[in-house]
């Protein structure tokens, strides 16, 4: 994996949006890296390493990101907590639905465009 020069996590909590005040709050949490660039001053052509850490890093990213959203709920009731956490990994399994669709496109498309007699 590559190093992790930092680390942030964020709560946002939303009380009133476009004039409107909320039903309840609405809390979204996010996770941040800093990453140590381990090609920085120089041209590579094979980015593997860092492609290969990126699901590495989705997996420790998701879980910082829930583990904040719950500390927010930690005073709240222990129903309140179990609902949220149960909305953010529904809300982690739709981003990783959506990114193996995703994914599954973009290869399929640069199937397209290998010449046949290229293929193997």
């Amino acid at each position: 994996m590559v190093k992790i020069r930092k680390m942030v996590t964020v709560v946002e909590e939303i009380l009133s949006d476009g004039g409107r005040e909320a039903k309840r709050a609405v809390r979204k949490a996010a996770a941040v890296v800093v990453l140590e660039n381990p090609f920085a001053g120089r041209f590579v052509d094979d980015l593997t390493p860092l492609i290969d850490a990126g699901e590495e890093l989705g997996a420790l990213l998701a879980k910082k990101a829930t583990e904040a959203l719950a500390q927010t709920q930690k005073d709240g009731k222990p129903e309140d907590q179990a609902k949220a956490q149960r909305q953010a990994a529904d809300a982690l399994r739709e981003l990783a639905r959506r990114l193996a669709e995703k994914d599954a496109a973009t290869n399929a498309d640069a199937t397209r465009t290998i010449p046949e007699t290229a293929r193997t």
